[in-house]
């Protein structure tokens, strides 16, 4: 092959990829404006979030009273409260994409949608992380805010958060694509929101959304800290607020390899979901 035409494929490969990237660049932003159109939407989804932060500093207040202790299990009462914040943003943002994927599959629509000129899962994905940026924004805005003005402190550095911030874009899709191979689910079950409940149950339990691991009993700690949900929620809480650049990387680690994990079993259920599909006639 001549250098004028690996030139010209190189040329192509790049206004291909330049088109690709508009293209999912473009659905970000429609579906980013779709939400921040409705702003007092946004912050009536927060009011839920005011309840629990009360709620739960009060306990923790009483709790550290009781005991007489500075920390438990590694945390400040501050930090305790700031990792309340971040764990219930990380949740609370969720959008109803999962039910929209399996209202599609159960009704059909799905046929539909991959006709279109757009992969499926990125497409999915794309629209779902708009939605829930200024989700997460607005959530962990009035939750830090509740935390610094319970304990008194700011207990998260502005470097920490800024460090982690490819932490929580991570746990970020590795919750997406679990949530996405669930839905999917509904190929083979009736309804597939039971199973995505469990999953929700998982990661309010094992993945320390309301308690962190480290308070975990022994057996219990090393079993929630082996599965998957901990890179979701108690890990990325717990690096942002105790700082820790060490655990920093090998969570970073720890979560691409989760993400590998998720994202091809999402892939795996997609492929044989579309090879149903056409099997039975779209």
């Amino acid at each position: 092959m001549t250098a004028a035409a690996l030139t010209t494929r190189a040329c192509t490969r790049r206004r291909t990829l330049r088109l690709r990237l508009r293209k999912y660049g473009a659905a970000f932003r429609v579906s980013l404006l779709s939400q921040l159109a409705y702003p007092a939407e946004l912050w009536l989804r927060s009011v839920f979030v005011v309840v629990i932060m009360f709620i739960f500093s009060s306990l923790w207040h009483t709790t550290f009273a009781e005991l007489g202790r500075a920390t438990l299990g590694g945390f400040t009462l501050g930090q305790m409260l700031w990792y309340l914040a971040l764990t219930e943003s990380i949740l609370l943002s969720r959008p109803r994409d999962a039910l929209r994927i399996d209202e599609e599959v159960r009704t059909g629509q799905l046929a539909y949608q991959l006709a279109r000129p757009y992969n499926y899962v990125l497409y999915r994905f794309v629209t779902a992380s708009a939605e829930r940026l200024p989700r997460f924004l607005i959530t962990l805005v009035i939750a830090g805010a509740m935390a610094t003005a319970f304990s008194g402190e700011l207990s998260v550095r502005p470097a920490s958060l800024l460090a982690g911030l490819p932490v929580l874009a991570l746990a970020l899709a590795i919750d997406y694509c679990f949530v996405l191979s669930i839905s999917l689910l509904a190929f083979w079950v009736e309804d597939a929101s039971p199973v995505l409940f469990i999953y929700d149950r998982l990661l309010m339990l094992l993945g320390g959304m309301l308690l962190p691991l480290s308070l975990f009993p022994g057996a219990l700690a090393t079993v929630a800290r082996a599965l998957p949900f901990s890179t979701i929620v108690y890990d990325p809480a717990s690096v942002i607020v105790s700082g820790d650049g060490e655990a920093w990387a090998l969570l970073v680690l720890r979560q691409v390899v989760t993400l590998a994990v998720a994202l091809m079993l999402a892939l795996l259920f997609f492929r044989y979901a579309v090879r149903r599909l056409q099997t039975n006639g779209g």
